[in-house]
């Protein structure tokens, strides 16, 4: 069973990631921390109070430099172009959780993934998460096949004009924050999106950039309401 600090808040793995891992190390003060841990009270998976955990991971393929993407073919968002993960299973933190899911969904084994961001994430009825986004450049394996959706290796600079949910596509810029500002010419709808990037390999983590967190909101159908980036 898992310890409680107080009524609501469980101490379990995801917690505890949040507090002594990623978040800690990347720079939050104690104080910021704090506040996030009080307002997620996540339930690590399982049903119950606060919001449910899950992760999805931008993985990168070091020699190709294109990020692996996952076509929809389940609601919500049905057809829309993500990063692959899913659900944090009880007594999962959310590495272990990216680390399956990946294997699961592709038949990739991560290594090192790195967190670039939280959202948490309300909308309609049922709709209440908060989201491990994930950075990785290392794996191994062949590319295989899932009943998830359609897996595709889509070149960095095209994600902006790839058919992405209204959300991703915003926070494009904080999950790869070298990739340059959308070109005007992309701005007024010339070639799809496009954007400059500079080269860095992703095998490593970054020297700098602590994880960003982002409120989003979405409407009843599932468009974008409101999305704020609260920290990063």
């Amino acid at each position: 069973m898992m310890k409680r600090d107080k009524p609501g808040d469980e101490v379990g793995p995801v917690a505890a990631f949040l507090r002594e891992q990623h978040l800690q190390e990347a720079g939050l003060d104690a104080k910021a921390l704090q506040a996030l841990l009080g307002e997620l009270r996540v339930s690590g998976g399982s049903e119950g109070p606060g919001k449910r955990a899950g992760t999805i991971c931008f993985l990168e393929d070091e020699n190709t430099g294109r990020i692996l993407l996952l076509q929809r073919n389940k609601e919500p968002f049905r057809g829309l172009w993500t990063a692959p993960g899913g659900k944090v299973d009880p007594g999962e933190d959310p590495v272990q959780a990216i680390i399956r899911e990946m294997r699961e969904e592709a038949d990739l084994q991560i290594r090192d993934p790195w967190l670039r961001g939280v959202t948490i994430e309300e909308g309609p009825p049922a709709y209440n998460w908060v989201l491990f986004i994930f950075r990785c450049g290392r794996y191994a394996g062949k590319l295989g096949q899932t009943e998830e959706g359609r897996l595709a290796w889509v070149e960095k600079a095209n994600l902006a004009g790839i058919g992405m949910h209204e959300v991703d596509r915003r926070l494009l810029g904080a999950i790869f924050p070298e990739m340059a500002m959308i070109s005007p010419e992309a701005a007024n709808g010339g070639q799809a999106g496009r954007v400059a990037t500079r080269q860095r390999s992703a095998k490593r983590k970054p020297a700098s950039g602590a994880p960003f967190v982002a409120r989003v909101r979405y409407a009843d159908d599932y468009s974008l309401q409101d999305i704020k980036l609260v920290l990063g």
